[in-house]
């Protein structure tokens, strides 16, 4: 799933991809998304086509471990 960040807000889209090689750790995406691309990584199987979601940065997570 990827985030598309309209006026509407950061919204879930789920969009097909083509995977390379994948070895068990890792997986290559040949194509389906683009640079820039904000990628859900791990969605839970709770969130839906068109959902609103909050986009937490690296930065983010950094300062949330010391509150």
């Amino acid at each position: 799933m990827v985030v598309d960040d309209t006026k509407a807000g950061n919204i879930a889209h789920l969009v097909p991809v083509i995977i390379g090689e994948d070895d068990g750790a890792n997986v290559q995406i040949v194509s389906g998304l683009s640079a820039g691309d904000k990628v859900i990584q791990d969605p839970p199987d709770s969130l839906i086509e068109g959902e609103k979601v909050h986009v937490q940065t690296p930065a983010d997570q950094a300062n949330a471990g010391g509150k």
